[in-house]
């Protein structure tokens, strides 16, 4: 989602999703990578491969509790060592399956905008 330019030369832009994940931090988790199943964030405690973590997830406002993310894979991270790339893959119960897809789908088209 493109920011206003507040006078930088090149507008910033963010992606509008938050996942609280107490198991994984303390603080809500700004995903780095989004796909359709999926999220990859940092997380300064370091998960086990497999581990099914509680979650909300806040997609355009919208909040999709209750959810249940896989842990896929875990890497150390390459730069800040204290923390891991974490790969979750999203669990949503089917009656908000359709409304969390559209929510999707609408972060994807803002971050369409970006070059």
């Amino acid at each position: 989602m493109k920011m206003e330019n507040e006078g930088r030369r090149f507008p910033r832009y963010s992606i509008p999703i938050l996942i609280e994940a107490p198991s994984l931090a303390a603080h809500p988790l700004v995903p780095e990578n989004i796909s359709q199943s999926g999220f990859r964030v940092m997380a300064a405690e370091e998960p086990r491969a497999g581990e099914m973590v509680e979650c909300a997830i806040a997609v355009m406002g919208k909040l999709f509790e209750g959810c249940v993310a896989k842990v896929e894979w875990v890497r150390a991270n390459e730069i800040f060592t204290s923390s891991w790339a974490v790969g979750l893959s999203v669990e949503i119960d089917e009656c908000r399956r359709s409304d969390y897809e559209a929510a999707l789908e609408e972060v994807f088209g803002s971050l369409g905008e970006a070059p």
